[in-house]
């Protein structure tokens, strides 16, 4: 079974340029990217082993490995999604032989595939790779992830809302405008550096986000942001008031969709609703141009408002 396989312990030129090369995902999903995961491993990956298994240049497994056990690339924490680095679609049987190979060749004992969205083809195919092999698989839930599913227009988007949040928006909206001078602006590579320290000192208003800012996560989202903007798979767009910055959004830009990584707003405009209604100015900037707007992680109450639907992440754990 383990013809064709090779382990890489580093994220050397050559792995970077084949898995750039298949991560035909990446235009949905940028915790895909090599760059990404790479930047992870070098903040936090110390007490791993890192193993990229490549199977036939045709299918990767980016595995962090400790005490046996081996997990995706990266943490819960900071990745809201994640899967196996192909094209097109993943082939069974070399999905079969990554884990039986990472079983008998890699020293693990027990695989943990975090954040996999619930009935995915990922999913599935995990399902159908342990029956083959005989191996145990346990599912459980991890989270929640809404979406909204946009229409063609404003209007239709308001009127996809229930009677009461879209009278809620509607009035909020009002009374921001009556305050004063709005704007979205956006960040380049200009002013980057500035906006993020911006961005931060907007997240770090809120307690749960200060705490969980820590300099490490800083470094991690400050370099995935800046590679985002830079290479045009990002924006940090601000939500200014009168010429302050008052909140602010870091989304992913992918295809057809956008996807909401993290947001601050200034507390002492909360009765403005400002951090709700960056989310609605942006929804309203974007309208036209994408059909998803992706919220991650997370089962906050604002998102329903906004209309999203859920879909479930879940974990999977395979053992022999």
């Amino acid at each position: 079974m383990s013809t064709g396989i090779s382990i890489h312990k580093e994220f050397s030129e050559s792995i970077k340029i084949l898995w750039d090369s298949l991560n035909t995902q990446g235009v949905t999903s940028p915790f895909l990217n090599s760059f990404v995961r790479e930047s992870w491993f070098n903040i936090f990956g110390s007490d791993y082993d890192l193993m990229i298994l490549n199977h036939s240049d045709q299918l990767l497994m980016p595995l962090k490995v400790k005490d046996k056990s081996g997990s995706w690339v990266g943490s819960q924490d900071l990745f809201d999604f994640n899967d196996l680095i192909f094209q097109e679609e993943i082939k069974q049987s070399l999905l079969v032989d990554l884990i039986f190979f990472s079983f008998q060749k890699c020293g693990i004992n027990r695989l943990d595939f975090f954040s996999i969205i619930q009935d995915s083809p990922l999913h599935k195919k995990l399902i159908e790779a342990c029956r083959t092999l005989n191996f145990n698989l346990e599912v459980t839930f991890e989270d929640v992830s809404p979406v909204i599913k946009l229409p063609k227009t404003w209007n239709d988007y308001l009127m996809s809302l229930t009677k009461k949040n879209r009278h809620e928006i509607r009035r909020k909206m009002r009374r921001l405008e009556e305050a004063g001078d709005i704007n979205i602006e956006t960040t380049n590579t200009e002013n980057l550096r500035e906006r993020i320290s911006i961005f931060f000192a907007l997240m770090i208003e809120n307690k749960e986000k200060k705490k969980f800012l820590t300099s490490a996560r800083k470094k991690f989202m400050s370099e995935i942001i800046s590679d985002a903007i830079q290479n045009d798979y990002g924006d940090l767009n601000f939500l200014t008031l009168n010429g302050s910055y008052v909140a602010a959004s870091f989304y992913f830009v992918q295809e057809s969709k956008i996807s909401v990584y993290n947001s601050g707003f200034d507390q002492s405009f909360s009765e403005l609703s400002v951090g709700l209604l960056n989310h609605v100015l942006n929804i309203k900037k974007r309208i036209d141009t994408f059909a998803e707007v992706d919220f991650l992680r997370g089962g906050e109450n604002y998102k329903f408002r906004l209309g999203c639907e859920s879909k479930n992440l879940i974990k999977i754990e395979i053992r022999e």
